[in-house]
This record gives C-alpha cells, sequence and structure tokens, in this order.
C-alpha cells in the first residue's frame, strides 16, 4: 500500500489564507483557490528543502499545517 493512502482520519484547517485538508499520517492536501499552482488539489509530504530540512507546500512548512489541523 501506498504510504499517502495509509490513514484513518483527516481534518481541515485555514493556514496562511489557505485551506488545507490533512490526514493522520502527515499528508496534506491545498485546496485551490483562485489561481491552481502546481500542488494544489493533490495529496503530498511535501517537497524537501536541502538547505534547512524541512518539507514545503509551496512557501509554507508542512509541520505546521499538520500542527494547525
Amino acid at each position: 500500500m501506498n504510504p499517502i493512502d495509509n490513514f484513518t482520519q483527516t481534518k481541515e484547517c485555514v493556514y496562511k489564507e489557505h485551506t488545507y485538508s490533512v490526514r493522520d499520517n502527515g499528508a496534506v492536501f491545498r485546496h485551490a483557490k483562485g489561481k491552481i499552482y502546481k500542488n494544489d488539489n493533490c495529496w503530498s509530504f511535501g517537497t524537501p528543502n536541502h538547505k534547512n530540512g524541512y518539507l514545503y507546500l509551496g512557501s509554507a512548512r508542512v509541520h505546521r499545517i499538520v500542527a494547525m489541523a
């Protein structure tokens, strides 16, 4: 099974004026609003930033979105 599909619960939150759905496995789904960006409307664990080690979804750090949810 794909790790992104291994979850039991989903919650929604708003962070930096975007609406996100967050699964209990840490996967994040950013709902498109207006202009559709590359990471909108799909589940993701984020993109790694090799300089600081954080995962990002757009300009937001994934761990902060998960914590908000």
